[in-house]
């Protein structure tokens, strides 16, 4: 019995060690932020938003867990004709040291005309995380109309048909959505499964048919001059399921609100700290369009 109950207890006293090492260090944020638009600027309503809420949300961010500054110093040499003089070249750049996670409440907006200029006023309150060690790092590339790298292009003519590459250093597994920037978020993969595994080292061109059979092509369309999407890419080295999302007809992929797809992407990011999440604006043009 006493042999039993001793290892009982040091299977106790590890598990109580090992859970504070993989608990992530959760807060209750709260920031505000500020967007200026000018007469110039081609931001269109929803990007400004946006962009509002976000710089509400780093400033959130910043006040619970600090930022993280780094400088480089480069020296380069110029030469006049007559003679070298090295130059040096300072730069400085800061990033929060935490992670968004979800809203527990509604953003507040408003928006102040001065002069030339829009300004933008958010106000957030939500949950963010400590980072405590290095993201996963990979590459990816949204594609117009072609499905090689030098096709690279936020800018969509109607029907293009849409690629994207990656690459990741490890195994893990990925998810691709696009938000129309209203209330509806389209899930382009995952295609008729859980989840996507992809190997590490890898290159892949997700939707063209020769990188992968099994996912669908598709094209990004409007009736309108021009719409703003936006391209969202999930990535973890961890397995995680696709969101709980509706079919609509064979034409078209599944599809959630926007508000489902964030608090799905919340709790995905509170159950692993090692999830990251990348967006990217397209704007698509129809010369015909309404």
């Amino acid at each position: 019995m006493k042999k039993i109950f001793y290892n009982t207890l040091t299977i106790i006293l590890l598990v109580s060690i090992a859970v504070p090492c993989l608990s992530q260090n959760i807060r209750k944020v709260h920031g505000r932020g500020e967007y200026i638009v000018s007469s110039n600027d081609h931001t269109t309503f929803v990007q400004a938003k946006e962009s509002c809420e976000l710089e509400a949300k780093i400033n959130a961010i910043k006040a619970a867990f600090g930022e993280k500054i780094s400088s480089t110093n480069e020296i380069t040499e110029i030469d006049d004709g007559r003679f070298i003089s090295p130059t040096m070249r300072f730069e400085m750049s800061t990033s929060s040291m935490g992670d968004w996670i979800k809203k527990t409440r509604p953003t507040s907006f408003s928006v102040n005309l001065e002069g030339d200029k829009l300004i933008f006023s958010a106000e957030v309150w939500g949950e963010a995380r400590e980072i405590i060690q290095a993201k996963p790092e990979f590459t990816w590339k949204v594609l117009a109309g072609g499905s090689n790298d030098s096709y690279e292009n936020n800018r969509f003519n109607n029907n293009d048909r849409i690629f994207v590459s990656f690459r990741a250093p490890s195994n893990g597994y990925v998810a691709i959505y696009v938000w129309h920037c209203d209330d509806e978020v389209d899930c382009l993969m995952p295609y008729k499964s859980d989840h996507y595994k992809v190997d590490g080292g890898k290159k892949y061109v997700f939707f063209d048919e020769q990188s992968d059979p099994k996912l669908p092509a598709y094209q990004m369309e409007t009736e309108h001059k021009l719409e703003v999407n936006q391209i969202i890419l999930v990535y973890s080295p961890k397995s995680f399921n696709k969101c709980d999302d509706y079919s609509t007809d064979f034409r078209h992929p599944n599809s959630l609100t926007y508000t489902a797809f964030e608090s799905w992407l919340g709790n995905c990011m509170r159950a692993d700290n090692k999830m990251v999440v990348v967006k990217k604006w397209i704007t698509i043009y129809n010369i015909n369009g309404k």
